[in-house]
């Protein structure tokens, strides 16, 4: 995780195929969507954990989706 938060803040970073690229975004979108739902369960705010929850999986399906898609 620390490796993924480590290249978000060091400038963009080039893959040789986009779908490494597309890996890493999907990668950061789903420590935010976690991050935010640790954050709120910090301040027992459940419906809040429960609408993050939601959205990682959410966004998971959606990568299935489009990996087996093509």
């Amino acid at each position: 995780m620390n490796e993924i938060k480590r290249l978000k803040f060091n400038g963009p970073h080039k893959f040789k195929k986009n779908a490494n690229d597309d890996q890493l975004k999907f990668n950061q979108k789903l420590s935010e969507t976690l991050d935010s739902a640790k954050s709120a369960a910090e301040n027992s705010q459940l419906e809040k954990i429960k609408n993050d929850l939601k959205g990682g999986e959410k966004l998971i399906s959606e990568r299935q989706k489009t990996y087996f898609s093509g």
